[in-house]
């Protein structure tokens, strides 16, 4: 090779050697300050007291975590064809085949964090940090308000960016992060959703509010979760958050009030001449219930409702075991989540030193003093307050049928609640099976504070022409032995909580199986006259009743009335309609929705589906399935729960 070439050769490898060495260095220096800013947003999120964050440091960190992750994306891009075909690697080639989607999802993460901070976080807190005696909540309703526009687009760079995350196959090393960014972007869609929302929800713009806080006591258990023992408003006028006041119930019946007919159990079983407040959650369609309770309410009141917010014991415990501990008058130790239950009982049960018609009129003062502490250790004391458990355990909570919203004159919000199910509505569908138990005490007593309920769901499906399933239903009352099972409302100086949960149990059960089901048999449970209301004997026999609910929906669930004292079970055996199995190329699908009823912490529940002798092919997912074709779930049912079998005839 004479000299000529070899100087252009040398020259070729020159360039080309700089050039590697230009584009390393445009992406290793992003690199390094997205590692650097990284870092520091992680310190700013683990500050406790997030008003104390410097704005202008969060503000340009947030803008530089964008600009380098842009340069890294833009520096990259071309080689993402290259990455994609690396998985073959070991060790780093899934990582390195991920890698394109990863860095999609942290353009789409970093502009929407760009944006919300120099829109939404920086102002709220150069605000709350040069005048902390404004109301917080309302300064960030004025704040979004005025960046209003920014929201839509920062909610659908979320949206992308789940996609991308779901499409990157990572190593095991990357997989956990990813699954907690995966887990956290749902919520980070909810809150830019209630943000949207928020000066609506608040009446910013100059309406007044007012929420209904209903709260139930699942101790004497009803359809959407308890008996309504109180209930507050929480009434705002023009972005202020004028005052929550809460009443007992029973306070709320007016004489001059229209009468309304209480549902047919209510007049039958407890003898019932109106249908007053505390009764109004029959419905264990939480949208048509809270409408019920609007129209007494209204109706007793005058005072118009936005929406109607229904929580029992459990979502208070899990409120306060979030934001705990509190201090309480009138009780020897801090208020936390384990210990709540029996604050409440403690306070409710009668002091012999106070007369009982005093006790009567003051025994839930306690609801008015606790929910004050919540309140004073959220708006005041919020650095106090873990975020992402309170995060944690207020989604759990409306998850499981622990909260209900449902708002009346806020379409938007409720397109947002509907969206997560949040409603709690009766989820009959028009194809395959579903099954929902609703135990509702009537009673006048607590013992579902220890009464224990399994079910068992036994569908046969061994004859594709003749379908049918056997419900059975165990109930086990562990301090009802022994006790006179009086029915009556019966309070006295004497009578604490506690006692009023050794009594006996009078449960109305309804159970709403998929339409068009067809009840063959169930077994009897007959009640002597002497031990009801009403002193007429309960000849024991299911019936099939029916109800409208408020969006004209009818429903017929299978009702029975049952007396334990000590245990009882309860059966029923119905036919099922032939939508609920499918069929399509020679594959059989079974699909099955049980809904939990709300307030019910959790339901030992076994699921058994009898498959025809020749299924082959059988996929069911997280079940047992037994040599001669007998599928089995086993589970705490805590959440709606869906089951699936799909298989194929030999």
């Amino acid at each position: 090779m004479n000299t000529f070439y070899k100087r252009w050769l040398l020259i070729i490898l020159l360039i080309f050697v700089l050039g590697i060495g230009y584009k390393a260095v445009r992406i290793i220096v992003p690199a390094y300050s997205l590692w650097r800013d990284t870092q520091t947003l992680q310190n700013l999120a683990d500050t406790q007291d997030f008003t104390s964050i410097d704005p202008e440091k969060l503000d340009k960190t947030a803008q530089s975590v964008h600009k380098n992750t842009r340069e890294l994306h833009t520096q990259l891009k071309s080689f993402f064809p290259l990455f994609r075909r690396l998985d073959w690697i070991p060790v780093l080639g899934d990582d390195l085949a991920a890698a394109p989607d990863l860095l999609e999802a942290g353009l789409l993460l970093s502009e929407s964090g760009a944006v919300l901070s120099e829109q939404i976080a920086a102002p709220i807190l150069r605000e709350w940090q040069a005048d902390s005696s404004q109301e917080l909540l309302l300064l960030v309703a004025q704040t979004v308000d005025d960046s209003r526009q920014e929201l839509p687009t920062a909610r659908a760079n979320l949206w992308s960016a789940e996609y991308f995350l779901n499409n990157a196959d990572v190593s095991g090393r990357l997989r956990d992060p990813l699954q907690r960014l995966q887990k956290r972007l749902p919520d980070a869609r909810l809150v830019l959703d209630a943000l949207s929302q928020l000066p609506n929800i608040i009446g910013l713009y100059g309406e007044e509010r007012n929420y209904l806080l209903v709260l139930q006591n699942e101790d004497e258990l009803r359809a959407t979760g308890g008996f309504i023992s109180a209930v507050g408003v929480a009434r705002f006028q023009n972005g202020h958050l004028d005052s929550i006041t809460f009443e007992d119930s029973y306070t709320l019946d007016k004489p001059d009030a229209p009468l309304l007919t209480p549902p047919a159990p209510l007049q039958e079983f407890m003898l019932a001449e109106t249908w007053v407040l505390r009764d109004a959650n029959w419905s264990p369609d939480a949208p048509t219930a809270a409408r019920d309770i609007q129209k007494i309410y209204e109706s007793n009141t005058g005072e118009k409702l936005d929406g109607v917010i229904m929580l029992n014991q459990e979502a208070v415990v899990r409120l306060v075991d979030a934001i705990g501990p509190l201090t309480l008058p009138d009780f020897p130790e801090p208020i936390t989540g384990a210990n709540l239950r029996n604050y409440m009982r403690r306070a409710y049960s009668p002091d012999e030193s106070v007369p009982l018609e005093e006790w009567w009129l003051d025994r839930k003062q306690f609801i008015q003093v606790l929910f004050d502490a919540i309140m004073q250790r959220i708006q005041v004391e919020y650095s106090q307050v873990d975020m992402v458990h309170l995060m944690d355990n207020l989604r759990s909570a409306l998850d499981e049928g622990h909260i209900i919203l449902n708002t009346f004159t806020l379409p938007g919000v409720q397109v947002i609640i509907e969206g997560r199910g949040w409603h709690r509505p009766l989820l009959q569908a028009g194809t395959g099976d579903y099954l929902m138990v609703v135990n509702s005490n009537l009673g006048f007593n607590k013992v579902n504070a220890v009464v224990q309920h399994q079910m068992e769901y036994h569908v046969s499906l061994t004859n594709l022409e003749n379908l049918f399933t056997r419900l059975s239903l165990f109930y086990t009352h562990p301090q009802g032995e022994g006790v006179d099972c009086i029915h009556e409302a019966r309070y006295g100086d004497t009578l604490s909580y506690e006692e009023m949960i050794s009594r006996c149990y009078w449960n109305y059960v309804r159970v709403y199986p998929s339409s068009g089901s067809q009840l063959i048999e169930s077994s009897l449970h007959p009640i002597a006259g002497e031990r009801l209301l009403s002193s007429e004997g309960w000849d024991g026999r299911a019936e099939r009743s029916q109800e409208i609910l408020w969006d004209g929906r009818i429903v017929q669930p299978i009702t029975q009335f049952l007396l334990v004292s000590d245990s009882e079970t309860a059966s029923f055996t119905y036919g099922l309609p032939q939508k609920v199995l499918s069929q399509e190329d020679g594959v059989y699908a079974y699909h099955l929705i049980i809904q939990k009823q709300d307030g019910v912490v959790s339901t030992p529940t076994v699921v058994i589906v009898d498959l025809p002798l020749n299924a082959v092919k059988i996929h069911a997912p997280f079940a047992v399935i037994s040599e001669n074709k007998v599928v089995r779930w086993e589970l705490d049912l805590r959440q709606d729960t869906e089951f699936f079998i799909e298989f194929e005839l030999e």
